[in-house]
């Protein structure tokens, strides 16, 4: 088929890799540092299941959304756990690596529409203050 099947089937097979994954592994996010490293469009997607423009309405296969935690959880405690660090870095936790970023907005409490926008006010890591704006 086409471009559109070709499309199609890519998306149902996302789907069900979702689902086995859900059961199985441990997610991780990233963000690719060669060309942005900005998360919060990434976690934005993955709460939204939209584009930037907010397409499609309810979300490019909605049933696939995450919730805001499991997202951040992904690019924290996953991305600690996929490089094998998971017993010192990923968590706020006495004796973990003070790696931290403060928000200019509530991840967990504001409209998900937002996430994308969100900025950082303070990078701290290994405790030391790297940015501030």
């Amino acid at each position: 088929g086409g471009s559109c099947e070709r499309n199609r089937e890519f998306a149902e097979d996302l789907e069900a890799w979702s689902k086995i994954c859900d059961n199985l592994f441990i997610w991780d996010y990233t963000t690719d540092f060669l060309f942005y490293v900005n998360p919060f469009p990434n976690l934005y997607a993955a709460v939204t299941r939209k584009d930037k423009a907010g397409w499609p309405e309810g979300g490019f296969f909605p049933a696939e959304r995450v919730d805001v935690f499991d997202a951040v959880d992904a690019y924290t405690a996953g991305s600690a756990y996929v490089e094998f660090r998971e017993k010192d870095k990923g968590r706020l936790r006495p004796g973990y690596l003070a790696d931290l970023v403060v928000l200019d907005t509530d991840i967990f409490t504001c409209d998900p529409m937002e996430i994308g926008r969100i900025l950082p006010e303070m990078t701290v890591v290994g405790g030391e203050i790297v940015y501030r704006k």
